[in-house]
């Protein structure tokens, strides 16, 4: 009995942390059995999990000490307060903005060369994260965005593979920068690699 009740005192009374904590357990858990399910670089997810769950426990072994001297309502308030401003920071952290093209092309082309703030043309998909959905194979847009590290590029589902291009082009007297792809699989694909044919493509939406 008293081992059960010892056992009843680390999860009654509920609070927040004790929900974040069980839920934490079992993403352990499961990133374990990732890890050792499937091979690299899924070996990475424990290895990142595991050191955030242990951070958690430790922080609900807290829990469990201030719970039996504070009352509480004040815990699960603060509780409450603390795991909604995590929840929130966690989402800024790991908020990414994602560009995904659809085109039936063999290339697509991106000039960093607008003037206005492109993302308004995102639309949002998370509390921070936004995306957008291009049917084309070339879009413009403004050079804050290049090689921004909040930046995905998702090439066409359809491609095996590819070529891609991250360089500035001289356009009078300006150095434009752009990001070039292409789904370069086969020797037939060679000329969509060739500096040549990015050129006149830039030459010919850069003079449109």
């Amino acid at each position: 009995m008293a081992a059960l009740k010892r056992l009843k005192s680390w999860v009654y009374p509920v609070t927040p942390f004790t929900i974040v904590t069980l839920l934490g357990i079992a993403v352990a858990i499961q990133s374990i059995y990732i890890g050792l399910t499937y091979e690299s670089p899924m070996i990475l997810y424990p290895i990142m999990v595991i050191p955030i769950v242990v951070f958690i426990f430790a922080v609900y072994v807290l829990d469990r000490f201030f719970i039996k001297s504070t009352p509480y309502h004040i815990i699960f308030v603060i509780e409450l307060v603390l795991c909604t401003v995590g929840y929130i920071g966690f989402k800024y952290m790991n908020s990414t903005n994602d560009i995904h093209f659809t085109s039936d092309k063999e290339y697509i082309l991106i000039i960093y060369d607008v003037k206005e703030n492109s993302m308004d043309r995102f639309s949002k998909t998370d509390l921070f994260s936004k995306e957008l959905k291009s049917n084309e194979n070339v879009i413009h847009l403004d050079q804050s965005l290049y090689l921004s590290n909040k930046i995905r590029i998702f090439s066409p589902d359809r491609w095996n593979g590819g070529f891609e291009d991250n360089s500035y082009y001289l356009y009078q007297g300006d150095s434009i920068p752009y990001l070039y792809m292409s789904n370069s699989h086969s020797p037939k694909d060679q000329k969509y690699t060739e500096q040549q044919f990015i050129d006149s493509l830039l030459t010919q939406e850069m003079t449109k």
